[in-house]
């Protein structure tokens, strides 16, 4: 009955010309939220803040504010400004408490200004809104560790792993973890997989170096060695080359956490 009605080739034509349909156009608002995104991304920090700011009325937010909002603290972050991500973000989640992005970010400022127990909430908070976000889970990793939680922090990391076995940050922090924990040669898997990713990951590359050290492995210098090349004013890494040597102990994990 329907083919009577609608022969084969009226629908075929049909739907032809709807799939080959234009997308609706882009409102202003969103082109100008698209290109505060792309100065965002391509390092233009003050231009971000500017486009986004035009996005952000003082009265009668639209359903673009906690984007607009989002974005701008992003940029605030980039050039410091701690207190005015934190003022942003916050009003960002106000506006839409559902975007686990918005909790990772404020929760990243927290973990910057050490406020930890602040940091925790907001990566929990980011999990129970997604609890596949690898990124909530590794991050959550980092607090634990900065404060010496390292069985916790281990746990954190392989669930973000779990979550995403692709997710690269992980693998550098759970190397790290593993090494503070005397587990050397798990580490030097992580940190292989992490390298083998990035093969200019200085701090995957240091971390290394310490594990391969630990393990009695000649080659330990060399990975010493290419993190100075790539960045010579790292700290841990220049210490690790003048300790190697003459089989000193490195104080470890004692160092700051660049993860």
């Amino acid at each position: 009955f329907f083919s009577l009605l609608f022969p084969r080739q009226w629908w075929s034509c049909r739907t032809s010309r709807i799939l080959s349909m234009p997308p609706p156009p882009i409102s202003p608002q969103q082109q100008a939220l698209n290109d505060a995104k792309e100065h965002l991304a391509a390092g233009r920090y003050d231009e971000a803040i500017k486009l986004a700011t035009t996005l952000i009325p003082e009265k009668k937010p639209t359903a673009l504010t906690p984007t607009a909002l989002l974005v701008r603290g992003q940029a605030q972050v980039q050039k410091g400004n701690l207190s005015k991500a934190l003022e942003d973000f916050s009003k960002s989640i106000e506006r839409n408490p559902y975007d686990e992005t918005v909790f990772n970010s404020r929760g990243n400022v927290y973990l910057k200004k050490k406020m930890y127990d602040h940091a925790i909430q907001d990566y929990t908070n980011a999990i129970c809104i997604k609890s596949s976000s690898a990124t909530a889970w590794n991050s959550r990793a980092t607090v634990y560790a900065a404060q010496g939680m390292w069985n916790a922090a281990e746990y954190e990391c392989t669930k973000a792993i779990a979550c995403d076995p692709l997710y690269k940050p992980a693998f550098t922090t759970r190397g790290y973890i593993r090494n503070v924990l005397g587990q050397h040669a798990e580490a030097v898997e992580d940190l292989h997989q992490a390298i083998a990713w990035d093969p200019e990951n200085v701090e995957a590359l240091y971390h290394l170096a310490y594990a391969q050290y630990c393990l009695g492995v000649p080659d330990a210098p060399e990975y010493a060695h290419r993190a100075l090349d790539i960045d010579p004013n790292h700290a841990p890494a220049s210490q690790l080359v003048v300790d190697i040597p003459t089989n000193a102990k490195h104080d470890y994990a004692a160092l700051p956490i660049q993860l």
